[in-house]
């Protein structure tokens, strides 16, 4: 199934970010050729501090598993099934201003954000690729996304992670 892009669509293509520091990870390609792409960038999880699944992740592991992301699916509520996209990029952002940081300047036990850019296919579902572009700038869309953990300890008595105490030990 194909659908052509209308003149109209062409004529307000835009890219969606959720922060004007994030737009370096939007990928870039010619939109005037691909107008039923929309380029995108977001924070994807907060690391150093538990969320609100109980899941933590710590920087070392982070800076391994950020790059993994390229090319994996976007999808909407988790579903594997109804996949609107491609993730493309990667990078890094202050916890609270989403300000870019560079790996270098990542911080060992403070959190910061994952983020990543990626495309959003409008002939898949150009219900949703506008909802992102018009929810763009009052950020009332978040993105989330699931990972299997093959190893894991429990963090006890914080969920910020730098104030917490790990038991790794099964028998505990």
């Amino acid at each position: 199934h194909f659908k052509k892009a209308s003149n109209e669509q062409a004529s307000k293509l835009k890219e969606a970010f959720a922060s004007e520091h994030l737009k370096s990870l939007c990928p870039k390609f010619d939109e005037g050729k691909n107008p039923d792409l929309l380029s995108i960038s977001f924070d994807t999880a907060v690391i150093n501090l538990v969320n609100a699944n109980d899941d933590g992740i710590l920087t070392p592991e982070a800076k391994i598993l950020t790059p993994s992301f390229a090319y994996k699916p976007i999808n909407i509520e988790h579903n594997r099934w109804n996949t609107i996209g491609c993730m493309l990029t990667h990078g890094f952002s202050s916890f609270g201003d989403s300000t870019e940081l560079k790996e270098a300047d990542v911080p060992e036990n403070m959190p910061f954000n994952i983020c990543h850019g990626g495309v959003i296919w409008r002939v898949i579902d150009d219900f949703y690729a506008d909802m992102i572009e018009d929810a763009a700038n009052d950020k009332a869309i978040s993105a989330s996304w699931e990972i299997g953990f093959d190893d894991f300890f429990l963090a006890l008595g914080s969920k910020n992670l730098r104030d917490a105490e790990f038991v790794s030990d099964a028998n505990k």
